[in-house]
């Protein structure tokens, strides 16, 4: 599925902030396991790292499967504010109903 998250991050009253969500991806992708708080496998850690990649190379708009979907969805859902979690989560959603 092809998502687009080159989107500007809404504030709880519904206005974008000055915060990309494809950015805010890629840096978590990044640096997943990085912290003691939660160990990844090496397959978790790569998984993260070639996520990052793509979405660095094509600017937030990506084609992605089913399970990195749900690996994002699974990033998001530790590492982010509910609200922006929320974002991701719409932004993934809403093309797996088009589709």
């Amino acid at each position: 599925m092809k998502v687009n998250f080159n989107q500007k991050v809404k504030d709880h009253r519904g206005k974008e902030v000055d915060i990309v969500i494809s950015e805010k991806l890629s840096e978590l992708m990044w640096y997943a396991g990085s912290s003691a708080d939660h160990q990844f496998t090496r397959e978790e850690k790569f998984r993260a790292y070639k996520i990052s990649q793509k979405l660095i190379a094509h600017d937030g708009n990506i084609e992605i499967d089913v399970d990195e979907a749900s690996f994002i969805k699974d990033m998001a859902s530790k590492y982010l504010a509910a609200g922006v979690f929320g974002q991701v989560c719409d932004i993934i959603e809403n093309v797996e109903l088009k589709d």
